[in-house]
């Protein structure tokens, strides 16, 4: 694939071939010898050739490989082409920027400082193409796991952070959310930046009907994680959504308890992070809760702030729409 992908003709199916022949890839052969550097030099030549559209729109596929040849000896030509990749990336898609926070989160902590500084400055490259009220999330995901790693050096990470801060304030198109703002104002808060953020301004075309997060008046909301900060800086997060919401309950434990199955039973809302979860844990709120009362983010990564108030706010609205019915009375 990688041949191909760096060769002379333009090859259009190059992207889709990846995603569907990737979890097949028997990566052995690229952590041999010289291969490292051979797959490294393909993967910097293609995105210089014709097919660079092509390789640029296989990201997703390609973090999938960093992840699974990170923890070998030979693989480090391999992790800095797909980390300069997607730097090199025109319009950072979704996909691509929720594959980088897989990247990060599984492999920021305990980066050495050359690999830290790699990572936070890929992010910036990124957000400087991305940046958008879409793409704020994704930005404080990323900030959101650099406070939850040592850093090597600190004065890299107050600098992400800030480059996020001087949008908000400078972006005259920037409405983010009052969920948003206080995620931001916490965040700056724990790097000690010192900054009154400005007022939330509601988004174009944003509906002032009834709110789907309105369904959390007087419920209670369960969340199994073994990330413990994101899940401590959700439940903070969620009466900016909805003031009422009766009480959020966590548990991170690694077995099952008496403590979790009683969240189980009691929560009207029961988030389980299958990601970054203790098989024995999970058992026990299987038993007292069928899979269909619970509530599972996407993605392969332990889900941070935005994954958990995404998977939240889906179940929300799909209840809301369908008491509304087809015609939305």
């Amino acid at each position: 694939w990688m041949e191909r992908i760096a060769g002379d003709e333009p090859w259009a199916m190059g992207a889709t071939v990846a995603r569907d022949e990737a979890v097949t890839w028997v990566v052995d052969e690229l952590l041999v010898g010289s291969m490292p550097g051979r797959a490294s030099e393909l993967l910097l030549d293609g995105v210089s050739g014709v097919n660079r559209k092509h390789l640029l729109n296989a990201l997703d596929a390609l973090c999938n490989l960093y992840t699974n040849v990170v923890h070998h000896g030979a693989s480090g030509p391999i992790q800095t082409a797909i980390i300069m990749l997607l730097s090199e990336a025109d319009h950072p898609s979704s996909e691509v920027r929720d594959a980088f926070l897989t990247l990060s989160r599984t492999n920021l902590d305990g980066a050495d400082a050359t690999s830290y500084k790699s990572f936070v400055e890929t992010a910036r490259a990124i957000w400087q193409k991305a940046k958008s009220d879409t793409a704020l999330g994704w930005a404080l995901n990323f900030a959101e796991q650099l406070l939850t790693v040592a850093s090597p050096d600190p004065q890299i990470r107050v600098d992400f952070i800030n480059q996020i801060v001087v949008w908000v304030w400078e972006e005259d198109e920037c409405h983010y959310t009052e969920f948003e703002r206080e995620w931001l104002s916490l965040i700056c808060q724990d790097t000690d930046i010192a900054v009154e953020l400005p007022a939330v301004k509601p988004r174009r075309g944003e509906s002032i009907s009834v709110s789907c997060w309105d369904r959390l008046a007087g419920k209670v909301v369960g969340l199994y994680t073994l990330a413990e900060r994101e899940a401590n800086r959700f439940k903070g997060l969620l009466p900016t959504l909805c003031p009422d919401v009766r009480k959020v309950e966590i548990d991170s434990s690694h077995a099952d308890n008496e403590t979790l199955t009683g969240i189980a039973l009691r929560s009207d809302y029961m988030i389980v992070t299958w990601q970054c979860a203790a098989h024995a844990a999970t058992r026990c709120i299987d038993a007292v809760r069928d899979r269909e009362r619970q509530i599972f983010p996407d993605g392969r990564a332990c889900p941070g702030v935005t994954g958990l108030k995404r998977c939240l706010e889906n179940v929300l609205q799909a209840e809301l729409d369908a008491e509304s019915g087809p015609d939305g009375s």
